[in-house]
């Protein structure tokens, strides 16, 4: 197992890799809200880090709940740095915690 700050320590390519990024636009305030909350800048990183670590044909898949606003939304962030985005699924959340419109992005270089 390999705990680093993105791909810091991964030397490899790869033909899927999967990003459950923070939602919520704000500074997260400790390890837990670090989970859920991102200013943007994480999000702007993974996807500038990730094209070095990406295979010819490599997906990235992404959630989204699009409740906690466009901020941290890969849809919106993918084409200025050059992805294309494709949203593969999206859903209804009517129960738990979390209700709301939730999208599943999987984001290819153009």
């Amino acid at each position: 197992m390999l705990h680093g700050d993105l791909f810091e320590k991964i030397k490899d390519k790869f033909d899927v890799i999967v990003f459950n990024h923070p939602f919520f636009a704000d500074q997260p305030h400790d390890e837990i809200t670090a989970t859920m909350m991102d200013d943007g800048e994480l999000l702007k990183r993974f996807l500038h880090e990730a094209k070095n670590h990406m295979k010819e044909k490599t997906s990235i898949i992404m959630p989204f709940f699009h409740f906690a606003g466009d901020t941290n939304n890969p849809a919106l962030h993918a084409p200025e740095h050059g992805y294309k985005f494709t949203e593969k699924e999206r859903t209804i959340v009517q129960t738990g915690l979390h209700k709301g419109s939730v999208s599943i992005y999987e984001l290819t270089l153009e």
